[in-house]
């Protein structure tokens, strides 16, 4: 069973802590944390497992203040915001055109309850229907001039 080490000389009427420690990889027993400065430190190792030197540690200092400056930039986000502007430009033309198309359709189709909501042949374009919603659906179809029975 694997024991903590605990502090020697705990106050009085308290039982002894745990000092802080750890456990080594590949041992039973727990080794104390070496501390710098009154708190626990780590020694940083690259991938096969050598000390990072102060050295080391300077040049990660700055590549760090580099990418912190990169940070907010991102250089292709303008040429892809411009892309994507245009591509939304090209979107909304097409939805203008389409809405005018689908108003123009809508307009050149004219129901009535009776013929004298019809209005005259002249005041309408060309190729607009009337149609009375009734049975037989009667339909005409304006030819500039006049009704013509559809």
């Amino acid at each position: 069973m694997d024991r903590l080490l605990r502090e020697s000389n705990p106050p009085t009427g308290q039982l002894a802590s745990p000092k802080p420690q750890y456990k080594k990889p590949g041992e039973d027993a727990y080794e104390p944390v070496e501390g710098q400065y009154g708190a626990p430190f780590a020694i940083l190792k690259n991938a096969s497992g050598q000390v990072i030197s102060p050295a080391t540690d300077a040049k990660l200092e700055q590549v760090r203040a580099l990418l912190q400056v990169l940070t907010g930039k991102d250089y292709a986000k303008d040429a892809t915001l411009a892309l994507v502007i245009a591509a939304l430009d090209n979107i909304q033309a097409e939805v203008a055109a389409t809405k005018a198309a689908v108003q123009s359709a809508n307009a050149m189709k004219l129901f009535g309850a009776s013929l004298s909501d019809r209005p005259p042949a002249g005041s309408v374009p060309v190729g607009t229907t009337f149609t009375l919603p009734n049975e037989d659906l009667d339909t005409w179809i304006s030819d500039g001039t006049r009704w013509v029975v559809v």
